[in-house]
C-alpha cells in the first residue's frame, strides 16, 4: 500500500472508490425539521390565542372608556345631567353619539364600533 494524491492509506491499490456528493436533504432530515416546526407551533398556538383574547378585552375596555368620556362631555354640556333609560324615542346611548370620536352612518348606532365589543359573540 502506498499513498498517492488523495487516496486513503486503507484503499487498496488499483481500486477507485466513488465519492458520493450530497445534493439535498435526506427524507429523515426533512421529517425531523417538519416535526420540530410542528412542535414549536403546538407550543406557541395557546399563547397566541391567549394574547388575542387579551387584546380583545383591551379593545372593550377602551370602548367603555370612550363611552364614559362621551357621557362626561354630555353631562358638562347639559348642566351635569345624564339621560336615564329611554327618553321618548331615543335610548340613552344615542344621546352620546355627538360626543364620540366615531360618527354613525345614517344615524344608526350599530355602525359605531365603540358600542361593539369584539369579544362579544354577536351577528352583524
Amino acid at each position: 500500500m502506498r499513498l498517492e494524491g488523495n487516496k486513503s492509506k486503507f484503499q487498496p491499490e488499483g481500486k477507485e472508490v466513488a465519492v458520493l456528493k450530497r445534493q439535498g436533504f435526506t427524507l429523515i432530515e426533512l421529517l425531523v425539521v417538519i416535526a420540530i416546526i410542528a412542535l414549536l407551533l403546538a407550543i406557541l398556538m395557546p399563547a397566541l390565542q391567549r394574547v388575542k383574547k387579551q387584546a380583545k378585552g383591551v379593545v372593550c375596555q377602551s370602548n367603555l372608556r370612550q363611552i364614559g368620556m362621551g357621557a362626561n362631555l354630555y353631562a358638562e354640556e347639559y348642566d351635569l345631567f345624564l339621560p336615564r333609560g329611554s327618553s321618548g324615542t331615543r335610548a340613552w346611548y344615542r344621546f352620546f353619539m355627538p360626543f364620540l370620536s366615531q360618527k354613525p352612518i345614517d344615524n344608526d348606532y350599530r355602525t359605531v364600533d365603540i358600542y361593539r365589543c369584539p369579544s362579544y359573540p354577536d351577528i352583524r
